[in-house]
């Protein structure tokens, strides 16, 4: 005999006070539970989700750690001596974050937010490949 498929639904955001006493999904949702977690953003909560792992052993906590050396963002150093009207625009910002993404190569979620332009050389991302997909995190997954 099969075991029976479970499937786990997660909606980033969805917070249990949104969603509690309201008939969301009561049709297909026999249980609802309030999550709890130690973690208090997804870029760490939800690789522990998908892995049963700590940040300590997965390596995501933040989206972005200081590292310098391997930055992503190494070549935008000379754009921080221009004036901040011309890099920290809408349009110039998102020509940094599209160059940044193809020079590294890195398949996963990626952001600058409202980093500034001038700081970005000093940090890496943490999800550099996909978590959602074989190989994501650098431990087990319920991918792999």
């Amino acid at each position: 005999m099969k075991e029976p498929l479970s499937i786990y639904v997660l909606v980033d955001a969805l917070g249990w006070e949104l969603v509690r006493g309201r008939p969301f999904l009561d049709d297909l949702l026999i249980d609802k539970r309030w999550l709890v977690t130690i973690l208090g953003y997804s870029s760490g909560a939800i690789p522990s989700l998908l892995s049963g792992r700590y940040p300590n052993q997965h390596g995501h906590w933040n989206l972005f750690y200081r590292s310098p050396a391997a930055s992503p963002f190494r070549w935008t150093r000379p754009l921080g001596r221009l004036p901040k009207p011309l890099v920290e625009n809408p349009v110039s910002r998102r020509v940094v974050k599209h160059l940044a993404r193809r020079l590294s190569g890195y398949t996963g979620y990626f952001s600058i937010y409202d980093y500034p332009v001038a700081h970005l050389p000093q940090f890496d991302l943490t999800e550099k490949r996909d978590i959602y997909q074989p190989g994501g995190l650098d431990c087990p997954s319920i991918f792999d």
